[in-house]
């Protein structure tokens, strides 16, 4: 996901937005390497580094065991973590527009960015909330449990979303001050920290 992200942002940022970069090439290969320091970071904590050890005997037969159903759930795994690359890859394009118009030209882009942001999160949040309650009507055929569900993870969603925004404000102002296609990138050096 992070990788995938990267190199959509880094692709928007010089094709679409024109940015300008001191050397294409360089800055290719700082992506490459990013990606590539954030692939091995995402299979450093999976199974797949005990999988590639295992020499003969009983891994050997697991995986020949399982080979019918890696395919299909390994198609299904990158096309969703592309998709989900593809949108977090064009996460600081609305800013990028919005600081290019005209009426956003003056100081504190980001912070008149991040209201406007903030309150599509609040109108978000009531329509998934919404879906989210029918969601489990039809699924348990009642609302019994759904309020003790809310008050479990309430605070967790809550923690995690001060974080998230946290970031993602250091996000847009590197964005801004950066461009889409360094900014962004470098902000999901995060994984190294997970």
């Amino acid at each position: 996901l992070a990788s995938t992200g990267m190199c959509i942002s880094f692709f928007w940022g010089v094709f679409v937005f024109q940015e300008s970069l001191r050397s294409i090439s360089v800055a290719t290969l700082a992506i490459l390497v990013l990606v590539l320091g954030a692939s091995l970071c995402s299979v450093a904590n999976s199974s797949i580094p005990l999988r590639w050890g295992r020499r003969g005997g009983q891994g050997q037969q697991e995986l020949t065991a399982s080979k019918g159903l890696v395919p299909m759930t390994l198609i299904s795994g990158v096309l969703f973590a592309f998709a989900g690359g593809l949108a977090d890859g064009t996460l600081m394009v609305p800013f990028k527009l919005f600081s290019k118009s005209s009426a956003a030209a003056s100081q504190g882009t980001t912070f008149q960015y991040m209201e406007a942001f903030g309150f599509g999160q609040v109108l978000c949040f009531g329509m998934v909330f919404l879906a989210q309650l029918a969601m489990w009507r039809k699924n348990s055929k009642s609302l019994r449990g759904f309020g003790e569900a809310i008050r479990v993870c309430s605070l967790p969603g809550m923690m995690s979303g001060l974080a998230w925004a946290i970031a993602n404000v250091g996000s847009v102002h590197a964005s801004e001050f950066l461009g889409v296609a360094l900014g962004f990138p470098l902000t999901q050096t995060n994984i190294i920290l997970h």
